[in-house]
């Protein structure tokens, strides 16, 4: 296998598992089989200019044998690689009509757990599917945040009081966002598509932490994807936070943001 091969990881690998499949593989298996007709139905070039104009992706070739490859760099460094083989030779056939596979590469990639990533691509294809069809779908925005969101908001609370105005920065550079901060608060916003951002709002008089939402896309993903999108967010934030003070006692929701594998390197 070339070094560019050894650099791409399975779920099987982030999960730690070896000897059975997890049942997250089997999770990306199964959302495989289920998106499939996104790339069969759809030429490759419509994919691309969708993926790389509205998804912030990227079409390439891994050099796995794949038809192409779409890319995801959801947060710096980790990234989420869906190989699609169109088997049309009739050697082929055995194969089945085509899949998908999934892959992941990036220096933090194995951070993430793939309870994450797998929410994560399916509310990307899913957001995908719906800006390809014929007639979109458009999901109404409610002013209030559901009862999942905010009581995720409240179990990560407590490890952001330990960040500091000095790391800021470099949190903004580890989720791929932007900082804004005063003496009252600080914003971290995070674009994850083109008019769809979401915003880790905290205020430092109160030590409260909120999410918001903004851009012109926000109506074209249902509510259960935009909540997760804060979810992401905030968990990725809970892992920079926990590997810049390590030496600070956290909350178990913290360890519970890194991937199995990780947690068994180094907790």
């Amino acid at each position: 296998m070339s070094e560019k091969k050894r650099r791409f990881v399975t779920a099987q690998e982030i999960d730690g598992m070896t000897a059975i499949k997890s049942p997250h593989a089997h999770e990306l298996e199964s959302l495989g089989k289920a998106k499939v007709d996104i790339f069969l139905k759809n030429k490759k070039r419509r994919i691309k200019i969708l993926v790389e104009n509205n998804l912030n992706g990227r079409v390439e070739n891994l050099g796995f044998g794949e038809d192409y490859t779409v890319t995801f760099e959801f947060f710096p460094e980790v990234m989420i690689h869906l190989l699609f083989y169109n088997y049309e030779d009739e050697e082929d056939l055995a194969m089945g009509e085509a899949e998908i596979k999934v892959l992941f590469s990036g220096e933090r990639v194995m951070w993430v757990p793939t309870e994450d990533s797998v929410s994560l691509l399916e509310s990307t294809l899913e957001y995908l599917e719906n800006l390809l069809s014929i007639n979109p779908e458009i999901y109404g925005l409610s002013g209030e945040k559901s009862e999942l969101l905010k009581t995720a908001i409240t179990q990560r609370e407590e490890p952001f009081k330990y960040l500091k105005s000095e790391h800021l920065n470099d949190l903004a550079k580890f989720v791929g966002g932007s900082i804004k901060q005063n003496t009252m608060s600080w914003t971290l916003s995070k674009t994850y598509f083109k008019g769809i951002t979401v915003s880790a709002i905290y205020n430092l008089k109160n030590q409260q932490l909120d999410l918001g939402y903004e851009g012109e896309n926000l109506i074209r993903i249902n509510n259960y994807a935009r909540d997760q999108l804060g979810i992401f967010l905030l968990n990725h934030c809970l892992r920079f936070i926990a590997v810049t003070y390590p030496n600070i006692t956290m909350p178990n929701i913290v360890k519970q943001a890194f991937s199995y594998s990780y947690i068994k390197r180094n907790f």
